[in-house]
């Protein structure tokens, strides 16, 4: 597969020969190492798992994440690394189909008919299945945020790679903060338009709904340079009130 870099900072797209489209957004906490680590390996891992078993293409995007936390995870295994993280989502766009992988509060938002379609769900500590798995592993929620037993940490997600403060030694065994990513696969439909991927700065300022009108209405006198939305997208966010001045990463994706 010949694979190429086409965006910058910690979100890849990339795509191979027969029209396989990858895109990668990941938002590192206390530093960029653990999505660097993520930005360089994560697509490889695919790659190798897609070259291996074409046939189990949604299978593959399921299983990718965890093998390759995997090997971030020993890539972090030291004690001043322990607040290190990352969350991450990938979307592929292969044929008629689009799969999600999402760990964290990165999103992606499906144009459908001007409508916004959410093909992932933020990874807050407050959904009730994420806090009933953190409280059986003796961490607590409070004001929206996972606390580590001792009130040693506290996180906004309940799902990321790294942090293993939230982890034991044995990492697989009760963590508060898993990386196990939670996958939509759905088929493209007449009147899908485009894909939003961005990190979680873009929709603390903005609804899904507001990003696709927004997008929507500047994608159509683009005249191709989706990389002018992206970038009226991000100042767009940066102007208003609302914005809590985090960093942002956004793909948009014409289908």
């Amino acid at each position: 597969m010949g694979l190429e870099k086409v965006l910058v900072e910690h979100g890849h797209c990339k795509e191979e020969e027969d029209k396989v489209l990858f895109v990668g957004v990941y938002d590192g906490h206390k530093g960029s190492l653990t999505s660097k680590l993520c930005a360089d390996n994560l697509h490889k891992d695919l790659e190798t798992r897609m070259n291996k078993a074409r046939r189990m293409f949604g299978i593959a995007s399921a299983q990718k994440a965890g093998s390759t936390s995997s090997i971030t995870h020993q890539s972090l295994n030291k004690n001043w690394l322990r607040m290190v993280g990352s969350t991450a989502i990938v979307a592929l766009v292969y044929k008629e189909r689009i799969v999600v992988a999402n760990a964290g509060n990165c999103r992606c938002v499906l144009s459908r008919d001007k409508v916004a379609v959410d093909l992932s769900r933020d990874h807050s500590p407050e959904l009730e299945m994420e806090r009933k798995r953190i409280e059986a592993c003796h961490g607590f929620v409070e004001n929206g945020r996972l606390y580590h037993c001792n009130r040693e940490a506290n996180l906004k997600v309940s799902r990321a790679i790294g942090c293993l403060i939230f982890k034991s030694k044995d990492y697989k065994k009760c963590p508060k903060v898993i990386c196990e990513p939670e996958v939509t696969e759905v088929d493209i439909e007449h009147g899908d338009e485009f894909l939003v991927v961005a990190s979680d700065g873009i929709w603390s300022a903005m609804s899904s709904q507001e990003v696709i009108d927004f997008v929507g209405e500047r994608v159509q006198c683009c005249k191709g340079r989706i990389s002018d939305v992206c970038s009226q997208l991000i100042h767009h966010c940066l102007d208003k009130e609302a914005c809590s001045r985090d960093n942002m990463t956004v793909v948009i994706i014409k289908l």
